[in-house]
């Protein structure tokens, strides 16, 4: 990701390490604030983690706040797919820099208000959730959260349409493949996962030349 991001970007910054490739702007030593504050992080997906570790190592109160069971967010489904199981440890350091630091995890907590008096600053990082289409034929939709937590596994012959670019439809072909599916992945663009860089494409690319046949047909030019 690192070297794909100079072609992309011109520069390769870390998608671990924020502060590299801008420690002019953004140095990696963390300065203490000079009025501690009460703090509460909802969301606990890496925005949420990563805004509480820093937080706490300015000093400052902080308690973070997670609807589900673990930690992780959309981060934590995207690293089930195989190809993508190292974005796990951006998951676990942060985990463990917070347990390091003392800061409270409420796990299992729905927050839909919180006692104005009882904090200084709430930061909101909850995400989002896939949107549901409204078009004829939407009830034999799933999205890719479904195929990647293992919630559907559909078999026999799928469409996969991608109007995205990234790996979410290459991680969800690649489960339904090894599930048994026929897939046919379709796409608006004139190539497969435009935004996905070469060196990572490569791998997908290679592992499904021979279990799907990717349409290169343009689908439309609508997002």
């Amino acid at each position: 990701m690192c070297i794909d991001g100079i072609y992309q970007s011109g520069a390769a910054y870390c998608i671990h390490n924020p502060s590299t490739g801008r420690e002019l702007e953004l140095p990696h030593q963390v300065a203490r604030a000079e009025t501690p504050q009460r703090v509460a992080v909802v969301g606990a997906g890496p925005a949420g983690l990563e805004a509480a570790r820093v937080l706490a190592e300015r000093g400052h109160d902080v308690q973070l706040f997670e609807a589900a069971d673990k930690v992780g967010g959309q981060l934590l489904l995207a690293s089930l797919a195989p190809r993508r199981r190292d974005l796990r440890g951006i998951i676990d350091w942060r985990a463990d820099e917070l347990a390091r630091l003392g800061v409270p995890i409420s796990l299992n907590t729905y927050v839909e208000a919180l006692p104005a008096q009882s904090w200084d600053v709430v930061i909101v990082a909850t995400g989002g959730t896939p949107a549901a289409l409204r078009i004829p034929g939407a009830d034999l939709v799933l999205d890719t959260w479904d195929v990647l937590s293992g919630a559907r596994r559909p078999s026999g012959r799928i469409m996969v349409y991608d109007d995205h670019g990234g790996t979410q439809a290459l991680d969800a072909v690649e489960a339904l493949v090894a599930n048994g599916a026929t897939v046919e992945l379709v796409t608006p663009e004139r190539g497969i996962s435009p935004d996905v860089g070469g060196i990572t494409a490569a791998g997908y690319f290679h592992e499904l030349a021979s279990t799907a046949t990717p349409s290169r047909s343009s689908a439309g030019c609508a997002r």
